[in-house]
């Protein structure tokens, strides 16, 4: 086991598996606990990612950093073949692609529809 395992290949489920018995969770947490006394890393959970993205970065949409963990978490938390080292600055570089996306939309005009070409041609044809 390596520690960019994603939490399905820790916990060995697949979506066609059934129900989890008490012993398997019990199995399932020995093994994160193993994985994170190995490598000596651990992988966030989504809590312990928002709790921190809401404290670093109070403006940050809550829904926006779901969507960040669950980008790093699809990865198995590697970035190429080397496990992600600090997953606090992977969350403030996320928060500013973030920044710079929506500074982005803010600055770029829309283009305009023809049918508002239309209308706008039409108003200046009529104080003409």
């Amino acid at each position: 086991m390596t520690f960019g395992e994603t939490l399905y290949e820790v916990m060995g489920l697949e979506r066609k598996a059934g129900p989890i018995n008490r012993d398997r969770w019990i199995e399932i947490a020995n093994n994160a606990f193993e994985l994170e006394k190995r490598t000596g890393k651990r992988i966030p959970t989504l809590a312990e990612w928002l709790g921190y993205c809401a404290q670093q970065f109070p403006a940050w949409p809550k829904a926006d950093a779901t969507k960040a963990w669950s980008h790093y978490e699809s990865l198995g938390w590697l970035k190429g073949k080397t496990p992600i080292q600090k997953w606090k600055m992977c969350a403030s570089t996320c928060h500013q692609n973030f920044l710079e996306r929506n500074v982005t939309q803010q600055q770029a005009p829309r283009r305009k529809e023809a049918w508002e070409l239309a209308i706008e041609q039409q108003k200046n044809n009529q104080t003409t």
